[in-house]
C-alpha cells in the first residue's frame, strides 16, 4: 500500500484494488485515523521516523544563523538596539515575501514607531508575538558565548505563540532561563508564568 498525502496531519494508504472489491476508500480511511488518533504519542513518533515523507529539521537555518552571529557579533550594541535591529529585519523579510519594495529609512521609521509603542503606557503588549520572537533572538546575537543551537528556532516560534495567551508556559531549563532573565523577563510582562523540570510541572498541575 502506498502512503498518500491527502490529510496535512495524517497520511492514509492507498488501498489496492482488490482490497476495494469489499471495502470503499472512505470507511478505510474513517478506521485508520480513529485507530492512528488512539496510539500514544510514542508510537506516532515512531511511524513518524520510519515514513518516507520528509522530516522536521531542527538544524534548518542554524549555519547561517551562527555564521553571521560571529561575522558581526563586534557590531552587536545593547540589547534594545539588537532588539531594532532584529524589528527591521523582521519588516524588511516581510516585505521581500510579500514583492514590497520599502525604502530603509521607511523601514528605519517604522521599526522606531513600534518600539515607541511598547515603551508606552498603553500599548506596550501590542504585537506580542513578534516581540517575543525578536526579543528571543536579539538576546541570543547579544551573548557572544552563546550558538543558535538545535531547537531553538522552533522553540522561539512556540513561546512566541504562547506566552501572550497562556496562564502557564511549560519548557526546558534552557528556554526557561531565557525567557525569564532580568533582561527580558517576558513571562512577567505578558502574565505567562514558564515553569521548567518535570517536579516543577507535576507541582503545577497537582
Amino acid at each position: 500500500m502506498q502512503s498518500t498525502g491527502t490529510d496535512e496531519e495524517l497520511s492514509y494508504p492507498t488501498l489496492p484494488a482488490f482490497v476495494t472489491a469489499s471495502i470503499d476508500q472512505n470507511t478505510f480511511n474513517k478506521a485508520w485515523f480513529d485507530a492512528m488518533t488512539e496510539l500514544p504519542m510514542s508510537a506516532q513518533l515512531k511511524v513518524a521516523a520510519t515514513a518516507p515523507d520528509e522530516k522536521w529539521n531542527n538544524e534548518l537555518g542554524l549555519t547561517s544563523l551562527n555564521e553571521a552571529k560571529i561575522k558581526y557579533q563586534g557590531d552587536v550594541g545593547t540589547l534594545k538596539q539588537t532588539i531594532f535591529v532584529e524589528l527591521k529585519g523582521c519588516i524588511e523579510a516581510w516585505a521581500d515575501i510579500e514583492g514590497q519594495a520599502i525604502e530603509p529609512k521607511i523601514v528605519a521609521e517604522m521599526a522606531c514607531y513600534i518600539m515607541a509603542i511598547w515603551q508606552s503606557d498603553t500599548f506596550y503588549l501590542a504585537f506580542p508575538t513578534l516581540r517575543v520572537l525578536i526579543a528571543l533572538h536579539g538576546s541570543l546575537r547579544t551573548d557572544p558565548n552563546r550558538r543558535f543551537k538545535s531547537g531553538d528556532l522552533n522553540d522561539f516560534s512556540v513561546a512566541a505563540d504562547a506566552l501572550s495567551i497562556c496562564d502557564v508556559f511549560l519548557t526546558d531549563r534552557r528556554l526557561a532561563n531565557l525567557i525569564s532573565s532580568e533582561e527580558l523577563d517576558l513571562g512577567t510582562l505578558l502574565g505567562c508564568q514558564v515553569i521548567h523540570g518535570f517536579e516543577a510541572m507535576a507541582n503545577y498541575f497537582s
